[in-house]
């Protein structure tokens, strides 16, 4: 009786609100980012590792997914441990039919508690505000799936996802390399998707929407062998030092490292997995995404626009890149007047509104090499010749716009007096990027030794680069650069020049 009174309060409600909305329409029909959505599950041998259903329950799914995370999460193969490199696909993916994995994430999609089909969840995760969400809640109750095609609602269907990682071992040792004691974690971890586009596109809905409760309908949905697809598998080992972490402290950070290895490895390869979305408006350049798709500051996206060819046909033309300048704040219910995140161009050419941003997912590390020279044609350095050449990795912080961490080793050769010295130096840089035009300043500290001299010194260094920007890793840079280390011969000014060749 309560369900009926609340059907036909939904219905004359949408009623009333019919007309503004169909003024809304083009606001529910152009949308072009479709999320897709997420759960993660952990299988286990027998006997399992020492992982814990607790430690499995910590890991979230991050926000730029949708969220299918069921409560039975952990997946029990039949079988004793296998050698790493076999393929455990045919045990778990029966393990996984026989635990009905697929029908569990389904149903707690489209099934309402009383297990009564309803679009309500999706209408939800779609881009929608909160008047079109009700609006397409109360438009079901009168014209049934076709609510699901007309408005998009059923591509966020053929987007579901789930992970499966698979601990092979948990074992404290000692690692040479890090020359200590922790516990290392051998892991496969494999990323499935439930493929519903045959059954979409044919008899999905005749098979699986009815109305009211209808205990046997359930039962064949939660019997049906939805089919999966493995789209990756990545195998690999990670070590953590004990240092003051208690074992759960590093069975959680463990855990949370091979998910977002993963995840990020998949998103490389898989573009339902990158955030898209229009240019929204220029100067400055902004879109409508922002911390509910994961958006971190210097984040990076290509941008593309389509173009009409001569034949008639459509291609995608690379426009540049742009990244992150600052990331709004949508993590709730739209009200269709959301903030914009803000970009920069990291080269690119002119953008224009209604062009496509494409996340480029990356690690954020950048690779280059850089020469310097001193001598006594630079202003405040003595007579002797010095040069010195080196290699720099850099990392984004995404702690705001543009700073970067660098860590470099430089070989340094004094030409007039012979001698050497090997140099470490850490340093802060901040890029402030003009589009292809790029000015850095940095600051750091270093070491600098010769083992066969017995040799070492502690100091630090200042620099300022103008830098041209080629592509969205390579970049041409030159400018002076500032050592002083205590006591030291390579103390003065240099004129420096680099190329960062790459990045990922």
């Amino acid at each position: 009786m309560k369900k009926t009174i609340y059907q036909i309060m939904v219905i004359v409600c949408s009623l009333s609100i019919t007309s503004f909305l169909y003024g809304q329409n083009t606001q529910i029909s152009n949308l072009n980012y479709d999320r897709s959505s997420f759960s993660f599950h952990y299988a286990e041998f027998s006997p399992g590792t020492s992982y814990s259903k607790q430690i499995y329950d910590m890991i979230g799914v991050p926000e730029k997914f949708d969220d299918n995370t069921i409560t039975n999460n952990v997946i029990k193969l039949n079988s004793s441990l296998l050698p790493i490199d076999q393929d455990v696909r045919p045990i778990l993916e029966k393990a996984m039919r026989e635990q009905k994995v697929a029908n569990h994430i389904l149903a707690s999609i489209l099934l309402d508690a009383e297990g009564v089909p309803t679009i309500e969840k999706l209408a939800q995760r779609g881009e929608y505000n909160a008047s079109d969400t009700d609006y397409l809640i109360a438009k079901s109750t009168q014209e049934g799936v076709s609510v699901l095609k007309q408005y998009g609602l059923e591509n966020m269907l053929s987007r579901i996802y789930f992970m499966v990682v698979i601990p092979y071992s948990f074992n404290y040792e000692y690692n040479s390399e890090e020359r200590c004691y922790g516990y290392k974690t051998i892991y496969k971890e494999l990323i499935y998707r439930i493929d519903l586009k045959n059954l979409l596109n044919t008899n999905f809905w005749d098979l699986f929407w009815w109305e009211g409760t209808n205990p046997e309908k359930v039962e064949e949905f939660m019997n049906y062998p939805f089919p999966i697809k493995c789209e990756h598998i990545k195998t690999g080992s990670l070590f953590a030092p004990k240092e003051n972490y208690s074992v759960s402290d590093i069975q959680y950070k463990t855990l949370s490292q091979i998910v977002s290895n993963g995840l990020l490895s998949f998103s490389q390869i898989n573009e339902d997995l990158q955030v898209k979305n229009s240019v929204f408006s220029v100067s400055p350049i902004a879109s409508k995404i922002g911390k509910k798709e994961g958006l971190r500051v210097d984040d990076l996206f290509k941008v593309t626009e389509n173009r009409q060819r001569s034949d008639g046909s459509v291609e995608v033309e690379k426009v540049g890149h742009v990244r992150v300048k600052r990331v709004a704040e949508n993590r709730q219910l739209s009200t269709g007047d959301s903030e914009m995140s803000l970009f920069y161009k990291a080269p690119s050419r002119s953008v224009k509104k209604g062009m496509t941003l494409i996340e480029v997912p990356e690690v954020g590390t950048m690779t280059g090499v850089e020469i310097g020279y001193r001598g006594d044609f630079i202003p405040f350095n003595d007579s002797d010749r010095i040069y010195y050449v080196g290699l720099t990795i850099e990392q984004i912080t995404h702690v705001w716009k543009g700073n970067r961490v660098a860590m470099s080793y430089n070989y340094i050769q004094n030409l007039e007096h012979g001698g050497y010295l090997n140099m470490i130096t850490a340093e802060v840089k901040q890029e402030i990027q003009m589009n292809i035009l790029s000015i850095v300043p940095g600051i750091g500290i270093g070491y600098a030794f010769n083992k066969a001299a017995g040799q070492k010194t502690y100091g630090g260094t200042a620099s300022l680069k103008i830098a041209i920007n080629l592509g969205k890793y390579f970049q041409i840079n030159a400018g002076p650069r500032y050592y002083y280390f205590l006591g030291a011969p390579l103390n003065g000014l240099y004129m420096s020049a680099g190329i960062r060749l790459f990045g990922f």
